[in-house]
């Protein structure tokens, strides 16, 4: 028996194509009777009416499964998918500048040391033309060093 193209939701009534119903393989047609609107309807009423269970699924899960919550995961993930995380980060520094902008200032402040590393690296990038990583160690410590000493002076100064 060949399937029908359109099906009718239980919930809302409404005639729908075939690909607008949750797939569920123990249903006729391997789709459910409610559409996929009317199911997250449902899915977020029930998650906000059970706050408690589903953050005890979470925590569960979690346990369950420390594989999946890991660095190691988390670093294949971001290589497998670098258009995804991408976007995502994007999309978060355009709706959260000042979020953004107020981390790199509390990161710059709590790293003075890797902050100092990466100003010495892009200066002398610049200055040279040579691609950061392509870099000498020893030029990059160098520069480092001249910057501790520009600092020390200035506090000899004020002082």
């Amino acid at each position: 028996m060949k399937p029908p193209l359109t099906r009718v939701c239980k919930k809302c009534g409404e005639e729908k194509p075939l690909e607008e119903f949750v797939k569920c393989s123990k249903r006729k047609y391997s789709r459910t009777h409610n559409c996929k609107v009317c199911d997250r309807i449902h899915k977020t009423k029930w998650r906000n009416d059970n706050i408690e269970r589903c953050r005890e699924l979470r925590r569960q899960y979690r346990k369950d499964n420390p594989e999946k919550f890991s660095a190691e995961f988390y670093k294949q993930y971001r290589k497998d998918n670098p258009g995804k995380n991408k976007a995502a980060s994007a999309k978060y520094r355009k709706d959260n500048p000042e979020k953004k902008r107020l981390a790199w200032e509390k990161y710059h402040k709590d790293n003075p040391e890797m902050m100092m590393r990466l100003s010495a690296k892009a200066f002398l990038s610049r200055k040279i033309g040579i691609p950061t990583a392509e870099l000498p160690e020893e030029l990059i410590q160098y520069k480092i060093l001249q910057y501790k000493l520009h600092r020390k002076i200035k506090e000899h100064e004020t002082s």
